[in-house]
């Protein structure tokens, strides 16, 4: 018997509560498929002793991509802001 919920919601994922989560969690999927338009295949990420984070990519040819991002002194994760809106 096939039955269908009809009142159950979509799941969400919650907004990324840090920097190293929002960029290494939720945008790597933006950062490879940037890299593919250069011609790179995404090889790794991670993140670096000062916080910020990269992504590294190389092409057949041998040619190596670097990406890092450096968190702004006024960054807010999506979860921050998403409190803040709610407290508005």
């Amino acid at each position: 018997m096939n039955e269908q919920v009809t009142n159950q919601k979509e799941w969400k994922p919650e907004p990324a509560k840090t920097f190293e989560v929002e960029f290494l969690n939720t945008k790597i999927e933006q950062v490879q498929k940037k890299m593919a338009n250069f011609g790179f295949n995404f090889t790794r990420s991670g993140q670096e002793e000062n916080g910020e984070v990269y992504f590294e990519g190389k092409r057949k040819d041998g040619t190596t991509i670097k990406i890092i991002i450096g968190k702004g002194e006024n960054y807010k994760s999506p979860a921050e802001l998403e409190r803040e809106q709610t407290e508005e």
